[in-house]
């Protein structure tokens, strides 16, 4: 009999938000991206671009749990607004 373990995809993708972005937010205040080149600052946001693109597209727990959250807000959006039958603006 084959156990798979639980996972917490949300938990694990906020943990690693934050600690990245803890760091980034550090970085700033010490001045790092300042003292980088503009080539360098494109080249590390296409960096983490390209690993959030593949994370998405490789990680089956990350793309449901995207998936999961996006599509119950766009499920709220596209609930029909019907009016009742014998009300002025139905006429």
């Amino acid at each position: 009999m084959k156990r798979t373990p639980a996972e917490n995809t949300g938990r694990v993708v906020a943990l690693a938000a934050g600690f990245f972005g803890t760091l980034a937010a550090i970085g700033y205040l010490e001045g790092v991206f300042s003292r980088l080149s503009g080539e360098t600052l494109a080249a590390l946001v296409l960096f983490a671009i390209a690993f959030i693109a593949a994370t998405y597209a490789l990680d089956g727990g990350v793309r449901a749990w995207v998936n999961e959250r996006l599509g119950a807000r766009s499920a709220v959006r596209k609930a029909p607004a019907k009016s009742p039958r014998g009300s002025p603006a139905a006429t």
